[in-house]
């Protein structure tokens, strides 16, 4: 019997899940981490309030390779190891009630969910960043690339032996990286999750694209009323700080009210239908005002202060409503 393949932490904590971020200030933290270990640029990774990790643009890969610059030593992440299945963005249908994926490059195959061109008089929809993040994250936490109980990571190069750290092996890794043969790594390459199964074992490539779709508005509400309650403490820091003087520079005041609306505003995209221009007009406002940190805090940050205790008020209920229709099933 061989051993269990070693697994590794990476940005998250025991007992975290790879779905909805709860903390939009540790989101964008963990964005810029974890493109300074890979070695990329954050315009290379994409970020959803879906999950509190990024997620590589098109698996790092551009002409069947990865980009230049990914780490060697960072190659044992399974997120770098995507398979283009999970890499491309799915397309669907809801016809008569079900959902089909249009499985035009044969990503899908004898899936019953499948079917190779849309059907005609049926709008086809393509997956948005959250619905792809959302089902991405099912993927990895099924196979267990990600278990959430340990906040870790399968190493993906000690499954077929190779430890990054060793130096002559991340030299191994590197050389392939620059385009040298080697049978385990091609291997890897293409057979990493190669395979879909949900946590029951049953076998149907597109159930996490089913499952993320029938679970998307309840993720959502549970990301809203999380992500504004974190984004209530910093507002509430601020507004202490400044009346225990820690503030006293209006500069400084500003900078942190439009950082709450930079994370603000993706964190409650589709909220209301003038979420975005809000928080834009509400940047705006901050970045012109005049006045003291103390008058920034009765002014515009009391208005960021109750629109999202709006959110938070409105969507908290149906975190805790959904939460116990999951646990009951």
């Amino acid at each position: 019997m061989s051993a269990p393949a070693f697994r590794r932490p990476f940005l998250l904590e025991e007992g975290e899940s790879l779905l909805v971020a709860s903390d939009p200030v540790r989101s964008l933290a963990n964005h810029v981490g974890a493109a300074n270990a890979i070695g990329v640029r954050q315009a290379d990774l994409i970020a959803s309030r879906m999950s509190p990790v990024p997620f590589p643009v098109e698996g790092l890969r551009r002409n069947g390779r990865r980009i230049d610059g990914v780490s060697a030593s960072m190659m044992w992440l399974p997120l770098l190891w995507l398979p283009e299945r999970l890499i491309s963005r799915a397309e669907f249908q809801f016809v008569d009630g079900e959902i089909l994926v249009v499985d035009r490059h044969g990503h899908f195959a004898g899936d019953p969910h499948a079917i190779e061109e849309p059907i005609a008089d049926y709008p086809a929809s393509t997956e948005t960043t959250d619905l792809w993040v959302i089902r991405v994250a099912l993927e990895l936490e099924a196979a267990g690339a990600y278990d959430p109980e340990s906040g870790t990571w399968l190493d993906v190069l000690d499954t077929v032996g190779i430890n990054i750290d060793e130096i002559d092996d991340v030299r191994r890794v590197r050389r392939w990286l620059n385009g040298q043969s080697d049978a385990d790594l091609d291997d890897l390459n293409e057979n990493f999750m190669a395979a879909s199964e949900d946590s029951n074992g049953v076998e149907s490539p597109s159930w996490a694209l089913r499952g993320a779709l029938s679970t998307y508005h309840d993720l959502l509400n549970a990301t809203w009323a999380l992500g504004t309650d974190s984004m209530l403490t910093v507002v509430s820091d601020m507004a202490l700080g400044v009346t225990d003087g820690e503030i006293t520079e209006i500069q400084e005041a500003k900078f942190v009210a439009n950082m709450i609306c930079m994370l603000s505003g993706p964190l409650l995209r589709w909220y209301s239908d003038d979420e975005m221009d809000w928080w834009s007009e509400m940047s705006a406002t901050v970045s012109e005002f005049v006045g003291t940190p103390g008058d920034l805090v009765a002014g515009p940050l009391t208005n960021i202060d109750e629109r999202l205790a709006s959110v938070r008020d409105h969507t908290w209920p149906l975190m805790k409503s959904a939460s116990a229709k999951y646990e009951d099933s």
